[in-house]
């Protein structure tokens, strides 16, 4: 229970109140010697613990500098966020007399933000601290309301890494303030006095200049030794201290109105654009390094036990490897993450034979118990000090002790070090397989003048799944997921088995494919087969999808859609959401991803064949369809390069991601057909061979049609800008065939008849099927008369110039009408293929038109062309037209230039 200070004036009255109790005797019988004296040393005692563990103490200490809200500015209201802000931030630092003070004063713009001003809390270490909580005032308007004198404060156990097993042994004083309002200005001021025994003199301090709300005031002072030189390094700001030297050094930063610091989203843990200044006492890491040495040094102990286990591993195999592995996985396994940290047992580990008999310990512990078990085995091992949020931007830090807070093992094999997470008890197979987080710097405390050795990140976990659909006729699907993870990989997945019952792990992948439908049966239990020689965990689904391949609505429409894509690789991606970034982004890695999606259905599918890769500095994917006889198959694959996005990266990361983001998603449609729907397409077939018969004589007679020249040929072959002419006629019939295979391909099994006139069809619409066959008959035509064209451009037949002229004119007139008819179907359709379809043919149009307009006046009026196709010439009208003089191959005089 807590107390209120009780002063020398306060405790002399309440003892002359006793006194006069007594005198007075009004109840005599209860104050006899034998009664009273008990009481009275009671009270005393009472008195006595009150004063000396009082919790609040209004006296503010004499080296503390006084400041005043008074003196604060007003702040950008605006830039207001989550409805309070800091009026006053005031932390003064104290390493002579170990005692820190510190003074805010905040305020509440809106009601919802009343809960976050109105609750005081600060928490210290009770076994070597002492807090004290000075004064709480609210200022209102002029009015300053004293609300000391009525606090009820509350002291709790912190603990709030209980859940997972460690106790720290820290306190919370709190208290939650009555009648806090609007605009009010809570002002309070504690003090925190005592240092960890384990620091030796030793500080380093992180003073934050910038907040992520407005603040008014921010004043900062550190008051140290004046034979002290201290490492001062500035983050993110220049700023020097005021600095005043007395018996002591008096180093002061005061900013008012200091610059809002925003953060955006999905940034790096080591990231922090705050302005800030540590300042130590250390001078480099090396010290560090061996403060920390002395702190992890294990003293003599009783090895019986250690040595009992380490032969008992020994005699099951003479192969080194397999002792360490063996080793390693009883540590892991055995010996459960646990601790006490209170006090210097935050930095000190137990005695490795503590740990062993407990059977628990929290990280340096259990790294310790795992170097001395493979010092038995004549194998050197360390204790590593590790940051996990930092990483290797730990080195930009001022040197620290307290700055780590993890700490994992490491041990030398074949000259080389191997890095191992003695915390981590799901891990499985030789010790090679057994990979760390990426820590990626640690701190080895060996006798090496090394600082710090590079942990490698882990390129070799990866995730491979295979998504099998079989599509059945009554509109459900059988779905089959088989995924094989590795490494890291294998790991989370084993974690996750091993600490969630197969009824939740079951649950929560069934809700994974409720993106397919809403009603999906389980056929069989989830399964795994846990390889852990190789460190290789496969995991086996299968589900019923019921209504899976039916129309959505089915009142309203027949038409099956559904998108494939690989959502577990859609989940670990970052497209970047923002248009710029002023902040790093933080994305995935490393992943190693693979991800097919097999359909089977009846008929098949109309899909091409392709491929389509990116690979550049930040990742590689590809993304595939392939055909194999009734399914499809789409495999995605994966790989990031890097971790973070530089901001003037980040517009080309995201652009690149755009290739992704376009090219993932695999969207299916089908109409369904009615009965007497499929069937041979007799009247496809019938028009196309009636085009190809009447073409075929048409072109047959006008081949043998005689045909008079005016012209005689001064051209021995075809050349100039015909040389582009005849390209062009020559691959015209093939590119027409090639038309008339994929439209004959995709309707030979329908029979058109039902579209024409069977209105309960969804495919009922006569004009598309006269459209169909319209499109099939020109083509049909076209195809012979390229050919017959083909073959009189190379005789250089007279009646070239007029049959091209023709069929070019013709072919625009046709497309013409095509795109006519094609825009009354479906320009005002929502269906991407169909809307795409429009846009090529306009655009073909355009194009032929244009063509059109440059090479037929050519042919017709151009001299290269009169003089060139000459043959079958024979006079008309009785004489020929007068014959120019001869021309050069070169004659640039021409009327019309080639």
């Amino acid at each position: 229970m807590l107390y209120k200070t009780v002063s020398f004036t306060q405790f002399f009255h309440y003892i002359y109140g006793i006194i006069q109790l007594v005198k007075n005797r009004p109840f005599d019988h209860l104050f006899r010697p034998h009664v009273l004296k008990p009481f009275l040393w009671l009270n005393f005692f009472f008195i006595i613990s009150t004063c000396l563990n009082a919790q609040i103490n209004s006296t503010i200490p004499q080296w503390v500098n006084i400041n005043s809200i008074k003196d604060v500015g007003i702040v950008n209201k605006k830039a207001i966020k989550d409805g309070y802000h800091y009026v006053l931030v005031d932390e003064q630092y104290n390493i002579v007399k170990k005692h820190n003070y510190f003074h805010y004063a905040t305020s509440a713009i809106t009601e919802e933000a009343l809960v976050n001003v109105s609750q005081i809390e600060f928490s210290y270490d009770p076994s070597y601290e002492k807090a004290y909580l000075h004064s709480v005032k609210i200022h209102r308007g002029n009015q300053v309301i004293d609300k000391t004198p009525s606090l009820v404060l509350k002291e709790l156990n912190e603990e709030n890494e209980r859940g997972n097993g460690i106790l720290n042994g820290k306190k919370t004083l709190y208290t939650n303030l009555s009648d806090v309002r609007k605009n009010d200005i809570v002002e309070y001021s504690f003090s925190i006095i005592g240092e960890n025994p384990i620091m030796k003199n030793y500080f380093n301090l992180s003073l934050w200049l910038s907040y992520s709300v407005p603040v008014g005031k921010i004043y900062l002072r550190v008051i140290f030794p004046k034979n002290i030189e201290p490492s001062i390094s500035n983050q993110n700001i220049s700023i020097s201290p005021k600095i005043k030297i007395t018996d002591v050094n008096d180093y002061t930063w005061e900013v008012n109105n200091p610059k809002i610091t925003k953060l955006e989203s999905s940034t790096p843990s080591w990231y922090n654009p705050y302005r800030r200044v540590q300042i130590s006492n250390l001078k480099n890491w090396n010290e560090v390094k061996e403060h920390c040495r002395s702190l992890l040094a294990v003293s003599a102990y009783n090895n019986l036990g250690l040595k009992k286990i380490v032969d008992s591993i020994a005699k099951s195999t003479k192969n080194i490897e397999e002792k360490i592995t063996s080793i390693i996985e009883f540590v892991q396994t055995h010996v459960r993450y646990s601790g006490n940290e209170a006090g210097i047992y935050s930095h000190v580990p137990r005695s490795p034979e503590y740990i062993l008999k407990n059977r628990f310990g929290d990280c340096k512990e259990k790294s310790t118990l795992l170097n001395e078990m493979l010092k038995l085995i004549e194998v050197k091992a360390y204790p590593v000090l590790i940051n996990t949020s930092l990483g290797k931007t730990l080195t930009d830090q001022n040197p620290s002790i307290d700055v780590f807070n993890h700490c994992i093992s490491c041990f030398i094999y074949e000259e080389k070090y191997y890095f191992v997470d003695p915390t981590i008890s799901y891990q499985r197979g030789n010790f090679k397989l057994r990979i760390v987080p990426s820590y990626e710097i640690g701190m080895v405390l060996d006798n090496s003048k090394n600082t710090f050795e590079t942990i490698e990140p882990d390129l070799k976990s990866t995730t491979s799944m295979l998504e099998e659909f079989f599509i059945e006729k009554t509109g459900g699907a059988r779905l089959k997921v088989t995924s094989v993870f590795t490494g890291s990989s294998a790991d989370a997945s084993r974690y996750d088995f091993l600490v969630n019952s197969l009824y939740d792990v079951q649950d929560a992948y069934k809700k994974f494919y409720t993106r397919f439908t809403d009603d999906i049966e389980i056929i069989d239990t989830v399964s795994y087969i846990d390889n852990e020689e190789k460190n290789e965990f496969t995991v086996t689904e299968h589900y019923f999808l019921n209504n899976f391949w039916v129309p959505e609505d089915s009142t309203k429409s027949k038409v099956v859609k559904k998108d494939f894509l690989p959502y577990s690789l859609h989940y670990k991606l970052n497209y970047g959401e923002e248009n710029k970034r002023n902040d790093p982004l933080l994305i995935s890695y490393p992943v190693n991803h693979t991800h097919t999606i097999t359909i089977y259905k009846e008929g098949g599918w109309n899909v091409e064949n392709s491929t389509k890769t990116e690979n550049n500095r930040f990742f590689s994917y590809s993304y595939s369809t392939k055909l194999n006889e009734e399914s499809l198959i789409l495999a995605y694959s994966f790989s990031s390069k890097t971790d973070i996005i530089e901001p003037k990266d980040y517009l080309d990361y995201k652009t690149k991601m755009d290739f992704i983001n376009n090219n993932m998603v695999f969207s299916s449609e089908e109409k369904p057909l009615t009965d007497g729907t499929v069937g041979f397409n007799w009247s496809l077939i019938l028009v196309l061979l009636c085009g190809l018969t009447l073409a075929s004589i048409a072109s047959w007679h006008l081949y043998k049609k005689p045909f008079k020249s005016d012209y005689i040929s001064r051209f021995s072959s075809i050349g100039g800008w015909l040389i582009l002419v005849g390209i062009g006629v020559t691959i015209t019939p093939f590119t027409l065939l090639f038309s008339l295979y994929k439209e004959c391909e995709g309707d030979i099994a329908v029979n058109y008849a039902i579209y024409y006139f069977d209105e309960r069809s969804v495919y009922f619409s006569p004009l598309r099927g006269y459209f169909s066959l319209f499109v099939t008959f020109f083509n049909s035509l076209l195809f012979v008369t390229s050919i017959l064209i083909l073959i009189l451009f190379y005789q250089k037949k007279a009646s070239f110039r007029l049959y091209y002229s023709l069929f070019r004119i013709s072919n625009v007139v046709i497309l013409i009408i095509d795109v006519i008819i094609l825009h009354s179907l479906y320009s005002d359709s929502n269906e991407l293929d169909e809307r795409q379809l429009l846009s090529t043919e306009t655009t073909g149009m355009i194009r032929v038109f244009i063509q059109t307009c440059i090479w037929v006046p050519y042919i017709w009026y151009s001299e290269r062309s009169r003089y060139t196709f000459t043959k079958e010439n024979t006079l008309a009208n009785g004489s020929p037209t007068e014959i120019p003089p001869p021309l050069e191959e070169d004659n640039a005089n021409i009327k019309l230039a080639d």
